[in-house]
């Protein structure tokens, strides 16, 4: 079975890349979670989908350089007419509470003008709060089943029913859909 697209963490150069185009054909969406995926934006973004990985990005880069960095990787994406993602704690505050703090709302503003195809927020997020506040129901598992239904919605998985969301990098995951459902 082939997979219509892989996710892969801590992309560091574009050999990367195209080593599993090679073996899968098929979509990708490099994480970018380091100073070597940050340095070789430019041939990563001109082979794949990003996704920006602000978690590890903050752990392993210079914090004061943070903003700028995102907008170098949101710029090469754009410029190949890549996609655009970004995997963040922002509204974590809403887990526990039911306003975001203003740094949520000023960091949201930031990532809006990045000019993003999604973004991938942590659980507890989108729990109860949400669902009450908006009044609807609201349901995700985990980042990867939640990238899983993103992609099976808006992504390379559109229009399929069946579909196997792997990432690899710090651990391994795996987002699963069959009939349309996430297991």
């Amino acid at each position: 079975m082939e997979p219509d697209l892989l996710a892969l963490s801590f992309v560091n150069n574009v050999e990367t890349v195209r080593r599993y185009q090679k073996r899968f054909h098929s979509a990708i969406i490099s994480k970018i979670e380091n100073e070597n995926g940050v340095r070789n934006i430019n041939e990563i973004s001109s082979a794949s989908d990003i996704m920006i990985a602000r978690g590890d990005l903050m752990l392993n880069m210079d914090i004061c350089d943070f903003h700028l960095l995102q907008n170098k990787i949101a710029e090469a994406a754009h410029n190949h007419h890549k996609r655009l993602f970004v995997a963040t704690g922002i509204l974590s505050s809403l887990a526990e509470r039911n306003m975001p703090t203003q740094a949520e709302i000023n960091d949201l503003a930031f990532l809006m003008k990045l000019d993003l195809d999604g973004i991938v927020l942590n659980y507890g997020v989108v729990g109860g709060y949400l669902e009450n506040a908006l009044h609807i129901p609201v349901g995700l598992d985990t980042d990867v089943n939640g990238s899983c239904l993103g992609e099976m919605t808006y992504g390379c998985a559109k229009g399929l029913d069946t579909v196997a969301y792997f990432t690899i990098g710090t651990g391994i995951g795996a987002g699963i859909a069959v009939g349309g459902r996430l297991l």
